[in-house]
């Protein structure tokens, strides 16, 4: 028995050393001629044989190539923690990112053990997703293409829509559709603006909003596989979100048993027609681009409200009041009923001598008096009406109009508008040559609850330089600042004014500042949110990792896959990389809008839940102001802000951080 005893202390006490001595290099390739060299003991760590210890030394055996002992590390690591994490705590208040079996896959990878190096990935993925394992992820799956050494065909696209060509009257226009291939489809370009994909994926379902106005598009769907080959659709957009023209003619009767007015005239709409009614009775029209129609009314109307509508759903309205009997014969006395020049003539004589230009007319009367507008776009209708002569040019800012010939003619014209004043400039031409014009301002106030200014203030701190980090890097904060103003999502606290902060506190500008005196920075400039993060530099590539923290609560707000990584290192990638982070802290906290379920005390209950917003995400709380008389979009007031405690699926509970004035059910809320 002692015997065994014996025997077992003998190799209890082998295991110790070798798992001690497990990095010391067999070569001198490694750089590194000593144990406390290798592993770690030069910067003063102590080697307690934990978790961490084993991950640390790993790291650094596979950065000196030595990756047979880097294995070894990495595998006694996973023995003892086994999940892949950013911010494993050690012992504390101190945390490391934590990938074993990432790095083990890029290991086997660097080895050309692919199958190997596939299964590490993903399951580091499928722990804690990082843009480092699916970059190495990416290039197994290559790899693994290139040995099965067959000819491998483009991707293929399909649109959602079916067909090629479309018409739409949305705002703004998706693009939405699928590519697929088997190669893995690592690249989707929309009129050569890359999206962004964190991953390649056999199928890809990709979706891109466009603001586009009123037209014709010709968009390009471009898709790449891992193999480079590529295919390309076009998808023909017709925007259109104004309604049919109208063109009529009023013409007073009087026949055997009684008196009526006849309405006749011509709707058009390029996309089809689909409706008409006056005074709300359904007229019968072909559903093609034109049709006419003829319509008797009592002569006792002297109101007529049209509607017409095509076939996507785009209305003109109008009402028109009727002229007076007398007036209504002298009309047709008057009128051109030809284009012969000498009809022309003796209506151009006659246009002159009683001095008659068309009359312009807007729908909506109080637009032309001052107009103050909440909407980003409105839609106008226009009413011409020729008297004797027929409309033959309708402009509105330099747009023609389709136009129909007729007396009468009516027009709807969709306006985007900007902030402040916009003008609306009208020209009519009529067959006889006589001109008119109108325009009409229009101001566009954009809501204090909607403005940039009520977002989410933030100061981006220097990154902290982990590795060989050469010079060009020091400069990514001001790449990361360029990209998320260009987001526009975000309010940034000026760079000169953190640096000045930076300089009265004398701090560097290295980013080697801990996270309590960032916060408290953050406080002094008024920022409610810092963003910080680290840059890694290694032999294989530069990895990025930054996180957004609340600096009231010191909690962490950003998910925590805001990270991007490439081999390439230069200043053209150092952007892409910025571009990339902007891209992810955008998709990472989106504008949700929502409302008051409930209020009790200082909490609220909303409608935003799970899976559009996150724990600690702040809430701007408003309350929507109708104007009377007028429906171009409604006032927006600021009464309050909150901070959410609690998701679930359909519905967050928040706490009020403050408000101005009593807080209600079904008052209005966005995410800041």
């Amino acid at each position: 028995m002692q015997i065994y005893q014996k025997h077992f202390l003998l190799l209890a006490l082998f295991l110790v050393v070798f798992i001690d001595l497990g990095c010391v290099p067999q070569t001198k390739e490694s750089g590194y001629t000593t144990k406390s060299d290798f592993c770690g003991k030069k910067n003063g760590d102590s080697f307690r044989h934990n978790w961490w210890n084993y991950y640390k030394q790993g790291i650094t055996c596979a950065e000196n190539k030595a990756y047979d002992q880097a294995t070894l590390n990495l595998d006694i690591a996973k023995t003892i923690r086994a999940k892949d994490q950013r911010r494993a705590r050690t012992y504390g208040m101190h945390f490391i990112d934590y990938f074993p079996h990432r790095e083990t896959g890029i290991i086997c990878y660097q080895k050309g053990q692919y199958k190997s190096a596939q299964k590490e990935l993903e399951l580091s993925i499928k722990q804690c997703p990082t843009a480092k394992a699916f970059f190495y992820l990416d290039c197994v799956r290559k790899a693994l293409i290139g040995q099965r050494s067959q000819v491998t065909n483009p991707p293929t696209i399909e649109f959602e829509t079916k067909t090629d060509t479309i018409w739409t009257r949305e705002n703004p226009v998706i693009i939405s559709g699928i590519a697929k291939d088997d190669n893995y489809i690592s690249n989707i370009l929309i009129n050569n603006v890359p999206l962004f994909l964190e991953h390649s994926a056999k199928k890809i379902s990709f979706n891109k909003k466009l603001k586009l106005v009123q037209g014709k598009y010709n968009i390009e769907v471009k898709a790449k596989n891992l193999m480079g080959k590529t295919s390309t659709r076009q998808l023909i957009i017709h925007v259109d979100r104004e309604g049919p023209t109208i063109g009529l003619d009023t013409v007073y009767i009087t026949d055997q048993n009684n008196k009526y007015i006849q309405l006749s005239g011509i709707i058009h709409d390029v996309v089809g027609l689909s409706e008409l009614t006056i005074n709300g009775q359904k007229i019968h029209i072909n559903k093609k681009t034109r049709s006419t129609f003829l319509h008797k009314i009592p002569a006792t109307t002297n109101k007529i409200e049209l509607h017409a509508t095509d076939s996507i759903g785009n209305t003109t309205s109008a009402h028109i009041l009727l002229p007076t009997v007398a007036k209504q014969n002298q009309s047709l006395l008057l009128a051109c009923a030809t284009q012969s020049i000498t009809n022309q003539l003796i209506a151009r004589i006659i246009s002159k001598k009683n001095n008659y230009f068309p009359n312009i007319k807007i729908e909506d009367e109080d637009i032309k008096n001052k107009e103050i507008v909440y909407q980003k776009n409105i839609k106008i209708t226009v009413k011409v009406d020729g008297g004797i002569n027929k409309i033959t040019s309708l402009v509105i800012n330099n747009i023609p109009k389709t136009l129909v010939s007729f007396n009468k003619v009516i027009v709807s014209h969709n306006i985007d508008l900007s902030e402040g004043v916009n003008l609306v400039n009208i020209k009519v031409i009529d067959n006889c040559g006589n001109k008119s014009s109108k325009t009409v301002s229009i101001t566009r106030i954009i809501p204090k609850a909607l403005k940039l200014e009520e977002r989410l203030s933030i100061a981006i701190f220097p990154f902290k330089k982990l590795g060989d980090v050469k010079k060009p890097y020091l400069i990514f904060q001001d790449f990361l600042i360029t990209a998320l103003l260009k987001e526009n999502r975000f309010q940034i606290v000026e760079r000169e004014h953190l640096v000045q902060i930076l300089r009265e506190h004398k701090l560097s500008n290295t980013g080697l500042i801990d996270k309590k005196t960032k916060i408290k920075l953050g406080k002094i400039i008024q920022a409610k949110a810092i963003v910080t993060g680290v840059i890694i530099e290694s032999e294989h590539g530069v990895e990025i990792v930054s996180r957004m923290f609340d600096t009231e609560t010191s909690e962490i707000l950003s998910a925590p896959n805001i990270d991007a990584y490439d081999e390439v290192k230069n200043i053209s990638q150092l952007k892409l990389l910025a571009e990339i982070l902007a891209n992810k802290y955008h998709r990472d906290f989106p504008l949700v809008d929502g409302y008051i379920i409930q209020k009790k005390d200082n909490t609220i209950l909303t409608n935003i839940g799970d899976g559009k917003t996150r724990l600690n995400r702040r809430l701007i709380i408003y309350r929507q102001k109708p104007i009377p008389g007028i429906d171009f979009g409604q006032n927006v007031e600021t009464i309050g802000r909150a901070s959410i405690t609690q998701l679930q699926p359909e519905i967050s509970k928040a706490k009020i951080i403050y408000s101005n004035h009593t807080i209600c059910q079904n008052d209005k809320v966005i995410t800041e």
